[in-house]
């Protein structure tokens, strides 16, 4: 019966690894492998090994003529002075919402989250900020992006928050610290599993998002990595050049493939965490 039960259980692990290889790696193998190869055999997109072997070339040509590293440099900045923002904003609102026993609180909370499933209108964004006279500039996506993510940091620290015992809260105020040194001294050290699960969840936001740079940014030098790749695709002269194209999309993502490698633990603690008590 054991025996039984244990290859029932091996070959869904099968199924499952299978099913994850074929949807996951595959993909990925085909960009990977292709951006080593030469013009005519990616533009086969086969899943074979290169007969010519192209190890820096195809990535040294995308990083000289694709202005990788403005774009590189620009995504960067993006992303670390929006991310702190949203991160200490919503962990304040959530240690709000998670504590407060007020109905008006609780309503407050739910239009916030819902704004999760609302996607922000294109045209009422682009108004808004040329009304506010910061539109095409760093500090108008910023602010954007500020507004339009706080909903989702909001939503995963509030459940995280509700797991943490009040009695640290009521130890400390009792010791003579003020709210604000509650919060900073007790409750945000201890949010640390799940500031990285939203820290890293917003970054693969920002920077894989093409649609808001490409509406709010204005000229080639605000160009961010997505943002590059595309007009890099677009252009008249590099449009079938897959090699080229498969490089590109390597050197965008690495980033993020090395920050979930060295944060992953923390990620899955995150979301373990976020889950309870919604």
């Amino acid at each position: 019966m054991k025996k039984d039960l244990k290859k029932n259980v091996s070959a869904r692990y099968f199924a499952v690894g299978l099913l994850a290889f074929i949807i996951i790696l595959l993909p990925f193998w085909l960009i990977l492998i292709n951006s080593f190869k030469s013009l005519r055999e990616s533009s086969i997109l086969g899943f074979n090994l290169p007969s010519k072997w192209y190890l820096i070339e195809n990535y040294s040509t995308v990083i000289k003529k694709g202005d990788f590293f403005r774009g590189f440099f620009n995504t960067l900045f993006l992303t670390i002075t929006t991310i702190p923002s949203i991160v200490i904003l919503g962990s304040l609102a959530s240690w709000i919402f998670a504590r407060s026993k007020s109905k008006i609180i609780s309503i407050i909370y739910y239009v916030t989250i819902s704004s999760i499933l609302i996607p922000p209108a294109v045209v009422t964004s682009v108004k808004v900020l040329k009304i506010l006279h910061i539109y095409g500039s760093y500090l108008g996506i910023i602010l954007f992006y500020i507004g339009t993510l706080l909903s989702f940091s909001i939503f995963f620290t509030t459940g995280f928050i509700k797991s943490i015992p009040k009695e640290l809260e009521e130890a400390a105020r009792i010791d003579g610290c003020t709210n604000i040194q509650v919060f900073f001294i007790i409750i945000l050290p201890l949010l640390k599993p799940i500031i990285v699960t939203v820290a890293i969840f917003l970054t693969l936001s920002i920077w894989n998002d093409f649609i808001w740079p490409f509406y709010l940014l204005k000229g080639d030098a605000s160009n961010t990595l997505v943002l590059g790749l595309y007009r890099f695709v677009s252009s008249g002269e590099r449009s079938i050049n897959w090699h080229l194209v498969f490089a590109d999309l390597i050197l965008v993502n690495a980033p993020l493939f090395i920050a979930y490698f060295f944060a992953q633990r923390m990620i899955i603690s995150g979301i373990m965490g976020g889950a309870v008590k919604q």
